[in-house]
């Protein structure tokens, strides 16, 4: 039987006593799903490897009060000649709807960093999404 690592709670090395995958995979075939269940396995092993991965990712994060939707915001603006791009834009590069791009903005803003402000100075409906000035974070301070 094959051992699998288990993302489940802060302990990402559990064992876990099955491999999920070749369990879900049984599954499907003792269901009577035989001819699926090999796209199925591949499926799961995706979702699976994404689940594991995500969570890696979010423990490196946390000790930075960063979530991987706020890191990738940031990093994107740091990507760009003026640290600063229109809430569409950023949504549209991210491939994640705009209410996400605001949600994500308000809480670096909140933790300084990063600024709205409007387009034009009589304001309007669509904001810049900014690094503070001094560019007081960048993505390299993740490296070690």
């Amino acid at each position: 039987m094959m051992s699998s690592r288990s993302c489940a709670g802060d302990d990402a090395a559990q064992t876990l006593a099955q491999d999920p995958v070749a369990q879900a995979r049984r599954h499907w075939e003792e269901q009577g799903w035989g001819g699926a269940a090999e796209g199925m396995a591949a499926v799961t092993a995706v979702m699976r490897t994404s689940q594991i991965l995500f969570t890696r990712v979010e423990q490196v994060l946390k000790p930075f009060g960063l979530t991987f939707s706020r890191f990738e915001l940031l990093a994107l603006l740091s990507f760009t000649a003026h640290g600063a791009l229109p809430m569409a834009k950023a949504g549209a590069r991210l491939q994640v709807h705009p209410t996400s791009v605001t949600n994500a903005v308000d809480r670096l803003e909140q933790a300084g960093l990063a600024e709205q402000r409007p387009i034009r100075p009589t304001g309007g409906l669509c904001w810049w999404r900014s690094l503070p000035p001094a560019g007081a974070w960048s993505p390299r301070q993740l490296l070690p």
